[in-house]
């Protein structure tokens, strides 16, 4: 009777990225006067976990009369996160000066050398950081013309935003959007 469609879709999205194999670093730095010599491989994880919840509410109303398709649309991004991989900082073994592997042992961090192989990291480097919702209002209009086989469309993204305020780390994050508008011409051949 009202000619209005309903559709609601969503995704929720947890994506890993990491290396499969560990790595090999070799600090950039002096040590009593000369480069340092060794290079550390590492088993630890280099990577992110990435997270995403969304979900969209669109409604299209057809008034054929007018042969015009209004569409009103509400996106609800309900939360993203991301968060860095721990890490031990330890490496499992060394290359030595003479380019031969060798297993590390704990014993060698108090050599000034082997000791800088050691690489530190703050716990804070591994929380999660989380932006919360955030909702956008749509609309776009589409007028059907010459025996529907013209339609031009008038679309206006983020017409109203609603981007609360959150804090990371101590400090409040303020977001702020403005509306986007644009035209669309469809042909039908």
């Amino acid at each position: 009777m009202i000619r209005t469609r309903v559709t609601v879709n969503g995704a929720w999205f947890r994506t890993t990225l990491a290396n499969s194999t560990g790595l090999w670093y070799k600090p950039a730095i002096i040590v009593n006067g000369k480069e340092m010599p060794y290079a550390g491989y590492y088993e630890d994880p280099e990577g992110s976990v990435y997270q995403s919840f969304n979900t969209n509410f669109t409604f299209d109303t057809d008034i054929p009369r007018l042969r015009l398709n209004v569409s009103l649309s509400m996106q609800n991004m309900w939360f993203t996160s991301n968060r860095t991989l721990p890490k031990a900082g330890v490496p499992a073994e060394y290359i030595d000066l003479n380019g031969v592997v060798r297993p590390w042992d704990q014993a060698y961090a108090s050599d000034p050398y082997l000791g800088q192989l050691l690489r530190s990291y703050t716990l804070s480097a591994f929380d999660e950081r989380r932006v919360p919702l955030a909702t956008a209002f749509n609309i776009k209009a589409t007028k059907k013309l010459w025996n529907d086989r013209i339609g031009i469309a008038l679309y206006v993204n983020r017409l109203i935003s609603i981007t609360p305020d959150y804090e990371l780390y101590g400090t409040i994050q303020r977001r702020y959007t403005t509306p986007y508008f644009g035209m669309e011409l469809n042909l039908k051949l």
